[in-house]
């Protein structure tokens, strides 16, 4: 694909946001798992160990118990808070946007980004969209980052741009696990079983698409496929 001078500036700037975001979560993620492994190894000792241990050990364990999940609480919060927050700006934002080329671009940058999965898209050239361009840059960015975790090396993801009467529509198509069945995929830090065993997340991501989408006037669904893998569909308003 050609591109001009203005493609390579955007490409640049999602690579940026990419790493900004990355680090974002990962920094998150690794606060979770230190609290959570020390709530795991008091409750372990606390539970293995209750009878032979003297009163202030016991004290110091439902303490650190307390204290550790209290600061989980706060790091959730203080997620949730800076999403919401960044929700809140959106309305004063919109413009027209073309969700053809932001499709592509990010394909572009996945693509330069990981070896292990082909990226694909099937569209017209251009579709205008009414939106927020850094919030629909995150958007995409989270369903290919989702659809890159979930699914085999040698796969390929597939970013389909359809045109409606009502809406335009942006589905991202993967060969990966499909959507679980055991958990709700749009609640905020929850994963299904089968996920949590393949890989690594704090169950986020999905939470901010469904809430970034919706902050834009527009619709989000996901769907197993038949064949194997997951089918996530945003329609966002027309130009």
């Amino acid at each position: 694909m050609a591109y001009e001078d203005g493609d390579h500036a955007r490409a640049a700037l999602l690579h940026d946001l990419l790493r900004s975001r990355s680090l974002l979560f990962s920094e998150f993620e690794h606060k979770l798992k230190t609290s959570f492994s020390v709530i795991a190894g008091w409750a372990e000792t606390l539970t293995s160990q209750w009878d032979t241990l003297g009163e202030k050990e016991r004290q110091l364990g439902v303490e650190s118990l307390a204290r550790k999940a209290a600061e989980v609480v706060e790091q959730a919060n203080a997620l949730l808070e800076k999403t919401q927050a960044e929700l809140a700006t959106l309305e004063s934002d919109r413009a027209v946007v073309d969700l053809a080329a932001m499709a592509r671009a990010n394909a572009e940058v996945y693509a330069a980004v990981t070896a292990a999965h082909e990226f694909d898209y099937d569209g017209p050239e251009a579709a205008p969209v009414v939106v927020d361009a850094a919030a629909l840059d995150q958007v995409i960015g989270l369903l290919l980052e989702n659809a890159i975790k979930y699914s085999p090396a040698g796969t390929t993801v597939q970013l389909r741009v359809v045109r409606q009467r009502e809406h335009v529509e942006l589905a991202v198509v993967d060969a990966g696990l499909g959507i679980p069945t055991d958990v709700d995929i749009w609640a905020p830090f929850v994963r299904g079983a089968e996920a949590e065993r393949e890989a690594p997340g704090t169950g986020i991501g999905l939470y901010v698409v469904r809430n970034l989408v919706r902050a834009m006037r527009g619709d989000v669904a996901a769907y197993r496929n038949p064949e194997g893998g997951s089918t996530f569909v945003v329609r966002l308003p027309p130009a």
